[in-house]
């Protein structure tokens, strides 16, 4: 058993009456008295939207923030007791940055935070801080003695402070157990991170790897990998009424007492919350739990599911009793070894199924294992049949995995309806030199390779595998594919080129003539990314397309490895040569320009700005131009920009519209050309750690030096007149420049 699933078994243990430690929200009378303690004269909490989100369990931890409310509330802000010591958590380190410092409810909260965590101490509190300059200048200045710890060396001398307060991946796996020492000897921590994907070749990281869960675990704190929009407005508190149903028992007896299929509109709300408090739990838990997934199993034996047309009869949010059943039937499906797993009835409506005939295949396929990816083999599993995965003599299998579907997106946050099960890909680790593997509801076959496998090229057998529609560019000839490959059996099909793969439906395929021009086009348009994004086009991995017919969030498109799109045509637009080159396509174009961007220069909330700098980029020189983009350029730029600077420029407006957004950066482009930003991006990948942007400020101030820089003119008053915040000092540095200013902006 893994350390991971070891410790969530001890915490089952601890609950002496049979049932889970709640997620309790001030239900329990210790966490009533921390409660009261630390939102003393806290009545709201304007948090920095957009952060993580905690797992909250056990009979110390409870919430003291969550992220919206009832009915979809998660905790982001949580404390809890360990030993003698005390932690609090935050599922974002701009809860420690200025801007929420500067709020007043904000800089009571972390200030009673500590003072909580250092044992509510009267008396000086003594506060080592981590790599938080603004944290530091806000403690030192508001009564803590307050000092930063050596970044070198920061475990040194713990004795000397109270409470420390820190990012959790600034410290390594050793340095955990001289940490939980700390507090359980009475020390206290504020520890704040998102974890999360950042930069364009981030993976994430596993949440069991990620210090802060390896370090408060066993106190019932873990740090989840999702994003949500976290208390933009008003968080829900953790002594706001009614909060007791993000505890698990108290979520357990409501729904007990609330079994309808379909809830009255009083219940609705409640049962909802209900549902994914314990939703979140069964996702943690391990398989083998005897306590708690007993108690739900029973809870859920009356709510019946019929899975033959879910497209027809989605389970919707309105139904919240039977995704839970859902969920977990999921989940035990996808646990189950090969030789237990037979095929889904919902398989059939998705991903497919396979017809009657279809012959299995036995291939030798080629993985060249250099980069950390998805490898594609052109064969499809069948629905609740094994395939056999056979390793090279002597070669160990390095981490490699067997993965059986392409989509990848879980639904269990959901609150869309779902039109298809909530997770239907499985990845099965290669263990030995042969590995049985199957998935309930079949799948395209990858090889999955870690990032540090050095295997080079090895060849693999796989077995009782079905062939599917694959085209690589430069390597499959026309007339097989046309003759041939197309007409396939498996219900998706893969079109490969140079740069990026497409993971589409095989009907669209069917009658597909040209799929290398297709691929050309595309492989332009990552090579147009690239050179945008001043990075090789010859890349360690190929970007991935892959449609579904749900997407996450309700949203048409994600990006991510791999990007996924919504269904609803966009595997035949995929192939539309035709229709990409006269219209483009916005949505894909947009998705890819995620991907290409760099943590270090996307200034504060302009994630669903600076990616359409992509977008438009492909338009001008893969397709029409950007006139005939469906969204840009607006159809009367200057009325937004008076609209906007009619009751004074505002930076929050400016972030909250997108379009707003680009206009800024299109007025620079248009002046400066893409040469500009193509220098200040390869700037930028050229810094070493040292000199990257650690904050916001920094971030702006950064972006607007430097590319005034590698343009020769003064942007400071560019900057100003769209009230984007820059330092005084950043302004100064560029003075010796000519000021710049597009022209008659703002416009009279």
């Amino acid at each position: 058993m893994k350390t991971f699933e070891v410790v969530w078994c001890l915490l089952v243990a601890w609950a002496v009456t049979g049932a889970f430690p709640s997620l309790v929200l001030g239900a329990e009378p210790s966490s009533k008295q921390d409660l009261a303690f630390l939102l003393e004269g806290v009545s709201s909490i304007a948090g920095p939207g957009d952060t993580g989100v905690l797992l909250v369990l056990g009979e110390q931890a409870f919430p003291l923030v969550c992220n919206a409310p009832l009915g979809s509330a998660e905790p982001v802000v949580a404390a809890t007791r360990m030993g003698k010591g005390r932690a609090v958590a935050f599922a974002d380190e701009r809860f420690l940055g200025k801007d929420f410092l500067a709020t007043p409810e904000g800089g009571k909260l972390i200030s009673k935070a500590i003072r909580w965590s250092a044992g509510e101490s009267a008396a000086a509190v003594r506060v080592g801080v981590l790599n938080q300059p603004e944290l530091l200048t806000y403690l030192q200045a508001n009564g803590f003695q307050a000092e930063a710890l050596d970044v070198k060396a920061p475990l040194k001398n713990l004795k000397n402070f109270d409470a420390i307060c820190f990012m959790p991946s600034s410290f390594a796996e050793g340095d955990i157990k001289t940490l939980a020492r700390y507090v359980r000897g009475g020390g206290g921590i504020l520890a704040a991170e998102k974890i999360s994907y950042r930069g364009r070749r981030s993976r994430g990281m596993p949440r069991t790897e990620f210090a802060g869960n390896l370090l408060l675990k066993e106190a019932g704190i873990v740090w989840g990998r999702g994003s949500r929009d976290a208390a933009k407005g008003a968080g829900c508190l953790g002594n706001a009424p009614n909060m007791e149903l993000s505890g698990l028992d108290k979520a357990i007896e409501y729904l007990r007492a609330h079994t309808s299929l379909e809830p009255k509109e009083d219940d609705r709300t409640n049962v909802e919350q209900a549902s994914k408090t314990i939703t979140r739990a069964v996702l943690t838990l391990p398989r083998e739990d005897k306590r708690v997934l007993p108690r739900v199993k029973s809870l859920l034996e009356s709510q019946k599911i019929d899975y033959a047309d879910m497209k027809k009869h989605p389970i919707t949010i309105q139904q919240p009793l039977l995704r839970l059943r859902l969920t977990l039937d999921t989940l035990e499906i996808m646990q189950l070894p090969a030789k237990r797993v037979k095929a889904h009835p919902a398989a059939k409506e998705f991903p497919g199924a396979i017809p009657a005939d279809a012959p299995r295949v036995t291939r030798v396929v080629q993985i060249d294992t250099a980069h950390g990816a998805w490898y594609s083999t052109g064969l499809y599993a069948a629905p609740g049949e094994a395939i056999e995965v056979e390793m090279p003599a002597g070669v160990d299998s390095k981490g490699l995995s067997v993965r059986i579907g392409a989509h990848t997106q879980r639904l269990w946050n959901d609150d869309d309806d779902w039109y298809r099960m909530p997770e239907i890909s499985r990845s099965i680790p290669l263990v030995g030199r042969r590995t049985s593997a199957a998935n309930a509801f079949g799948g395209l076959i990858y090889i999955e390779a870690p990032p540090d496998c050095k295997l080079g090229t090895i060849n693999v057998i796989i077995r009782h595998a079905v062939e599917a529609p694959y085209y690589v560019r430069g390597k499959t000839e026309l007339a097989e594919w046309r003759n041939s490959i197309r007409n396939r059996p498996a219900p998706w099909a893969e079109l490969e080129g140079n740069n990026v793969i497409m993971t589409i439906s095989a009907a669209v395929v069917r009658n597909l003539d040209n799929p290398q021009e297709v691929m050309k086009f595309w492989d332009e348009i990552l090579d147009e990314d690239a050179d945008l994004a001043a990075i090789p086009r010859q890349r360690p991995y190929k970007e991935r397309l892959c449609a579904d017919t749900l997407t996450y969030g309700g949203g048409w498109m994600h990006s991510g490895y791999p990007i996924m799109a919504f269904d609803d045509g966009i595997s035949a637009a995929m192939v539309d040569l035709a229709g990409l080159r006269k219209n483009g396509n916005w949505g894909l174009f947009h998705e890819l320009g995620h991907n290409h961007q760099e943590y270090d220069w996307v200034l504060d909330s302009t994630w669903e700005v600076t990616e359409n700098l992509f977008t438009i980029y492909n338009y001008e020189f893969s397709c029409e131009g950007p006139s005939k983009a469906p969204a840009w350029p607006p159809k009367a730029p200057e009325e937004m920009i008076k609209k906007y600077l009619a009751t004074g420029p505002d930076y929050n407006k400016w972030k909250e519209n997108p379009f707003l957004g680009l206009l800024t950066y299109y007025q620079l482009k248009e002046a400066f050309g893409w040469e500009a930003y193509k220098r200040v991006f390869a700037e930028y990948r050229a810094l070493p750690d040292e000199q990257r942007p650690k904050t916001d400020d920094e971030r702006r101030d950064q972006w607007m030096v430097r590319f005034s820089r590698a343009v020769g003119r003064n942007l400071g008053p560019f900057f100003q007149a769209w009230a984007i915040p820059t330092s005084e000092q950043a302004r100064k540095s560029i003075a010796d420049l000519p000021v710049w200013m597009p022209e008659n902006f703002p416009p009279k």
